[in-house]
């Protein structure tokens, strides 16, 4: 269903409006930073995974590798005992056979994208499992597949918006990591080769809790501050599940807001908004007013000191949205 309305920001060539800002033709936002297309390389799975680019300090100051995988337990004969014994043998116990993990299926052209402007019906949809600070940064294109050996179901650019892809990670098989998806459904996830990811882990977390009207962030243990914040209008609500941050960018003098969190969450209600994706995000509000209870087609309305507290949070962080 399309709702007439006024957008907010608009990226270059019309790439992105936001559901949930709605002011005047004046207030539109062009971020100086995000490009105008997402680059869809060729990248398959079995090649040597580049490197992403490392998030910059404005965007994590507490990413870190995480830490590595536990080695699997070595089975190994029992050791005989050294009193001669006439009555029986000992037999050194087999070593299990180890699992060979799933190959990734051959990929079909034209795959739709994984970003905020791709539907992927053949995704399973997850809004509930956390990923803990865990995320995988992509450097290339990449195939998702629907499960660890099955069919192709999306590619992933190496960039959102024009920064670099990290995605929640919220499940690992041996060989295979499974990630949320920035597209619609809401809680589209997808597997990937491990391979074809950096693993990375940060500490930081953001809440909003819908019914308190409140938006918490934390570094670890730590709570950073907790803030009122808006949120939609019962025709537009803002939709529920675990979510992340997809990309950043800041806006000309003279907007309503000064920087944008675009997430990897989309309107329930509005299917498009002003020509764009009906894509969700958190951002700012001139007016005390304007940025409390429902007020909105589904962003989150928060103040300045929010604002400068998510540009600490790296790409990837996950987001809470609960009742």
């Amino acid at each position: 269903m399309t709702k007439p309305g006024r957008s907010a920001f608009l990226l270059t060539g019309g790439l992105l409006l936001l559901t949930a800002c709605g002011s005047s033709a004046t207030d539109r936002a062009v971020p100086s930073t995000a490009s105008a297309t997402s680059s869809a390389g060729t990248s398959l799975p079995g090649d040597p995974a580049p490197q992403p680019p490392t998030p910059t300090a404005r965007e994590s100051s507490t990413a870190s590798a995480l830490p590595s995988a536990t080695p699997a337990r070595s089975w190994t004969a029992k050791t005989p005992s050294t009193t001669p014994s006439t009555t029986r043998t000992t037999t050194p116990a087999k070593t299990p056979a180890q699992r060979t993990p799933p190959k990734p299926a051959a990929a079909p052209a034209g795959l739709p994208s994984a970003d905020t402007f791709g539907r992927i019906d053949g995704a399973p949809v997850d809004l509930g499992t956390p990923s803990n600070g865990n995320v995988a940064g992509f450097a290339s294109s990449t195939v998702a597949y629907r499960s660890p050996g099955g069919p192709a179901i999306a590619r992933i650019p190496a960039t959102q918006l024009g920064l670099a892809t990290w995605l929640p990670v919220i499940g690992k098989q041996p060989g295979w990591v499974q990630v949320r998806l920035p597209t619609r459904p809401n809680g589209a996830v997808a597997w990937v080769p491990s391979s074809k990811v950096t693993l990375r882990h940060t500490n930081w977390r953001a809440t909003v809790s819908l019914s308190a009207n409140t938006i918490t962030v934390y570094d670890g243990t730590r709570r950073v501050g907790s803030w009122p914040a808006g949120k939609g209008l019962p025709a537009t609500p803002t939709p529920v599940g675990q979510t992340f941050l997809l990309t950043k960018f800041d806006s000309p003098p003279g907007s309503y807001t000064p920087s944008t969190f675009v997430l990897g969450v989309h309107s329930d209600t509005l299917d498009t908004y002003g020509g764009g994706p009906g894509t969700v995000a958190v951002h700012g509000w001139p007016t005390a007013s304007g940025r409390v209870g429902a007020v909105s087609h589904g962003c989150v309305r928060v103040p300045q000191a929010t604002l400068d507290v998510f540009h600490r949070m790296p790409l990837g962080t996950p987001v809470d949205i609960a009742r």
